[in-house]
């Protein structure tokens, strides 16, 4: 007699894999993967704009309102 190998208990993370998803929800997930990362790399870009920002110089200033 053969011993049948025991089939893995149903997890939930093998539900959710193998799960069968409309095109709709895949297109929701998407966008909002391209939301979060396009506003990671906005927020990002502001960050290092501000943090790398040299201040203007009281030459600098005081030129420009010369020229003013």
């Amino acid at each position: 007699m053969a011993i049948a190998p025991q089939q893995p208990h149903p997890s939930w993370y093998r539900q959710f894999w193998y799960a069968k998803r409309s095109p709709r929800d895949t297109l929701v997930d998407r966008a909002l993967i391209f939301a979060i990362v396009a506003l990671g790399l906005l927020a990002s870009g502001v960050v290092m704009v501000q943090h790398h920002a040299v201040p203007p110089s009281e030459r600098g200033l005081a030129n420009d309102r010369a020229a003013l």
